[in-house]
């Protein structure tokens, strides 16, 4: 099969121990990893104990490598929540999230079941409406969160005695977050909507889809938007790529000081993702453009013992130059897409969340403002 010649390598789960490495050598060695996925098609690691993933704190760093490639390991079920926090990496073959279509498929038969079981109808558009809401609720849609978010729906339409489920009931799902966004001060919503608004232009600029933007808060509180992009923004196929990418990192910062807002928590979260992107850029791709792969050993690690001390202050003045090169980029992606950066801003102020079609539309000038329903429209008001 397509795995006969794959390159299978164990991936020894201590060097992510802050004991043994630093954050940013963590990082560095996560990005390998990466890197060997996509030097490699069809990779496999093996992970012997990944349960320490969740001890070291490093599941979410993590994600690139689920995206990238096949990881296999050894976990004991009886473990509980931790087990469920990780299966949905493991436990699959394919580790890339299913397409829409593969989703109505694998969720058919369980939906008409929870029709049955509340009696009542999902209608003809709901499906897309659950995915759109499992993405604005857990950054990604899984089939579990669909599952949920139907069963609940189903659940809250049987229970104010309507025969068909539709989008009220489906938003009901995740009334205490969109609460929590109505009770904003405006100034806040404005800022997260800037914020997302401009990550979104400056991906649509180089045609990168994105699957929807939101500012409802998560479950915690903290977050308070997210962009989520249809391809994988984090490869670091060719230095082109990697510089769009951080641009596109950046694109949230550059929205809100466009807007006059200063640095906040949610932009030096992006500047430090931007710098270790940046780092591992010139680390894996070279300090020049076209320079071949260096300081790395015959396993495809990287050895920072390799350079020396000019080296490394050589390494931190190229990030800190390019980082500010590529925020002027950014920044001036939106201002030449001003229309269409304000106008995004305001439709996420009104809906809370904007789905892939109305992005694009909203981006093209295929409809307006007014075409965007508010979110108090779309929820019950008793």
């Amino acid at each position: 099969g397509k795995f006969k010649n794959s390159l299978i390598l164990e991936v020894p789960v201590e060097q992510f121990s802050t004991e043994v490495n630093t954050a940013d050598e963590i990082g560095i060695k996560i990005l390998g990893l990466v890197q060997i996925a996509h030097n490699f098609p069809h990779t496999i690691f093996y992970i012997k104990d990944f349960k320490k993933l969740i001890d070291y704190n490093v599941i979410e760093s993590f994600q690139m490598v689920f995206d990238s490639a096949i990881c296999i390991g050894i976990m004991d079920r009886t473990e509980g929540m931790d087990f469920d926090l990780l299966k949905y990496h493991f436990i699959a073959i394919n580790v890339n999230n299913p397409e829409r279509g593969d989703i109505y498929s694998l969720t058919r038969g369980s939906i008409r079941e929870i029709q049955k079981f509340h009696n009542v109808v999902f209608t003809m558009n709901a499906f897309e409406q659950i995915l759109d809401e499992s993405l604005t609720s857990t950054y990604e849609t899984k089939i579990g969160d669909v599952l949920d978010i139907a069963d609940e729906a189903a659940s809250i339409a049987e229970n104010r005695g309507l025969r068909y489920v539709g989008i009220k009931s489906i938003l009901e799902t995740n009334r205490d977050n969109i609460n929590a966004m109505l009770q904003n001060s405006e100034d806040k919503n404005n800022f997260y909507a800037a914020h997302e608004a401009g990550h979104a232009i400056v991906a649509l600029h180089y045609n990168v889809g994105i699957d929807t933007i939101s500012i409802i808060p998560k479950d915690d509180g903290v977050t308070g938007g997210f962009n989520l992009f249809e391809v994988d923004k984090n490869s670091l196929a060719s230095k082109d790529d990697t510089l769009q990418s951080i641009e596109i990192d950046l694109g949230g910062y550059a929205g809100t000081l466009i807007k006059g807002y200063p640095l906040t928590y949610g932009a030096v979260s992006d500047l430090i993702e931007a710098n270790k992107l940046e780092r591992a850029m010139f680390l894996y791709l070279g300090m020049e453009r076209n320079k071949p792969i260096s300081y790395l050993n015959d396993i495809g690690e990287l050895e920072l013992t390799y350079m020396s001390n000019e080296m490394k202050n050589e390494l931190d003045r190229k990030v800190l130059a390019n980082i500010t090169n590529r925020l002027e980029n950014a920044k001036k992606i939106i201002k030449d897409n001003e229309k269409q950066f304000n106008i995004i801003s305001l439709a996420l102020r009104k809906k809370g969340f904007l789905t892939k079609k109305e992005v694009l539309a909203l981006y093209k000038g295929k409809i307006t403002l007014e075409s965007i329903p508010d979110i108090r429209t779309l929820i019950f008001n008793d």
